[in-house]
């Protein structure tokens, strides 16, 4: 029994957080909206009533002895703050908006007058989030919606200071505070969805990179980049910390179709210093053109059934890429014999989705679940250099994450939080190489020496011929020898 006391007392502080902490809460997707009512000679106005309003409903609190309010794992979007008292004319303020992991302070300042009589105020003034000491950088849908930028939700990371080009880790894993790319952590909704293996964002391969990132930016509400000063609960990351949150629904139905697209036509044929033929690492053949078609559907709001309709909400999004790269073999290579038309179009598809239930128990209890995957395909990836050794070439991929998330919040007294999470992730990636036969001509050979040549499946399998007496050979230097 002491054991099993023990055990149950260890679990209900993991699971409680103070006020103090909330805003700390590793993987927490809710904020914080706190504030003051002082009337015209800024003294303070305790037993006023306030009430806002935001995404999922309204909520009412009187201001305590010190003219202090304080609402609780609020989801993350705009409310309006309405506070009246008998005496004063009621206030209104507008626009305040709630961000993940802090604490949005206003101040509210009532006048002498008539109840009926309101004043409307456009902005508050936002008081510094104390309960912090991180360095964040934080970007919600209100930004990122009306500023030119590329289409990815790792486009948002280089939006914060101290994120720049991982080199080799790929655009999708910048360096951060100057570590690697590889270094970060990446939090969505509570789901950490970095590949287990090498870290990175969404499946990595040690040969060919970044590869998909897990998660669709049409579904995301709001990003935060911590770049420094990491709170103690923090772990499993040397560089940076990126948190987020995705869309719920609402009171309100709301919805969006769009399209994007980047046709072969409307770009130039790339100049050679930037073609791959001419690079060691990368000869197989010439890049022409590169073309991306994009869609996206997405729909939220209530679920119209009864008294769920002010309780139950939900968010939907489907966004499908098609990206082609239009390449000409190398002349020579084992993909010209392949491709006799002089061209090829690698082919890669994801078909990304996500969709979350949000559930309002009560004004203090909130219970919400999402999925969201991007489960991509290629048609063929003759990318690396045509070894034979390599059973990379000529190979189909099939990769992709796929993610859930169950999250309860609830307050239980004015200061003290339950915050209970399971998480869901499985990332995979499927290398199939294809049954073409590849021939391979051994180019190593030296001026003098009797070359070979061989017959190669995709697997790198085999079997060595010697060169007939007049068969013509090329050196690595291009010269054509007789051997």
């Amino acid at each position: 029994m002491r054991k099993l006391f023990l055990s149950a007392l260890v679990v209900c502080l993991c699971v409680l957080s103070s006020r103090s902490t909330l805003a700390q809460d590793q993987g927490s997707t809710r904020g914080n909206l706190s504030g003051i009512v002082y009337d015209s000679s800024k003294a303070v106005v305790p037993g006023a009533q306030v009430t806002i309003v935001g995404p999922t409903g309204s909520l009412s609190q009187v201001t305590g002895d010190q003219g202090t309010f304080l609402f609780q794992t609020l989801v993350p979007g705009f409310y309006s703050i309405k506070a009246t008292k008998p005496g004063f004319k009621v206030v209104e303020v507008r626009g305040a908006e709630v961000l993940i992991n802090k604490t949005t302070s206003i101040e509210v300042t009532l006048e002498a007058g008539e109840v009926s009589q309101t004043v409307e105020v456009s902005s508050a003034a936002v008081t510094v989030d104390t309960s912090s000491s991180s360095v964040n950088s934080d970007f919600s849908d209100t930004l990122f919606d009306n500023i030119p930028m590329q289409r990815g939700v790792a486009s948002l990371f280089y939006l914060s200071p101290g994120a720049v080009d991982g080199q080799k880790t790929g655009s999708n894993n910048p360096s951060i505070s100057g570590s690697s790319g590889l270094e970060n952590a990446y939090i969505a909704d509570g789901v950490a969805i970095n590949d287990p293996a090498f870290g990175g964002l969404g499946v990595w391969s040690r040969t060919y990179g970044a590869l998909g990132t897990g998660i669709n930016l049409s579904f995301v509400k709001e990003v935060q980049v911590k770049t420094g000063g990491f709170e103690p609960q923090y772990g499993h990351a040397s560089g940076g910390l990126v948190q987020i949150v995705t869309k719920s629904g609402g009171t309100k139905m709301f919805g969006e179709v769009a399209g994007y697209f980047k046709a072969r036509g409307m770009q130039a044929t790339p100049l050679n210093g930037d073609d791959p033929q001419f690079h060691e690492a990368g000869l197989f053949g010439r890049v022409l053109a590169n073309a991306n078609y994009e869609g996206s559907a997405e729909l939220g709001g209530y679920v119209p059934l009864g008294k769920l309709r002010d309780r139950l909400f939900f968010f939907g999004n489907f966004n499908p890429i098609f990206a082609n790269q239009y390449v000409s073999p190398a002349v020579g290579s084992g993909l010209a014999s392949l491709y006799p038309s002089g061209e090829l179009d690698r082919r890669t598809n994801s078909y990304d989705y996500a969709g979350k239930l949000t559930f309002k128990i009560n004004d203090r209890q909130t219970i919400e679940s999402s999925v969201f995957g991007d489960p991509s395909h290629t048609n063929h990836v003759p990318w690396v250099t045509l070894n034979a050794n390599d059973a990379s070439v000529i190979s189909k991929w099939d990769f992709g994450t796929r993610n859930w998330a169950v999250r309860y919040d609830g307050a239980v007294t004015s200061s003290w939080l339950v915050d209970g999470a399971f998480t869901w992730s499985w990332n995979h990636w499927t290398e199939t190489p294809a049954q073409d036969i590849v021939q391979i001509v051994d180019q190593t050979q030296a001026e003098g020496l009797t070359g070979q040549k061989g017959t190669f499946n995709a697997q790198g399998f085999g079997v060595l011929e010697p060169y007939d007496s007049n068969t013509r050979m090329t050196v690595s230097g291009g010269r054509e020898l007789e051997s």
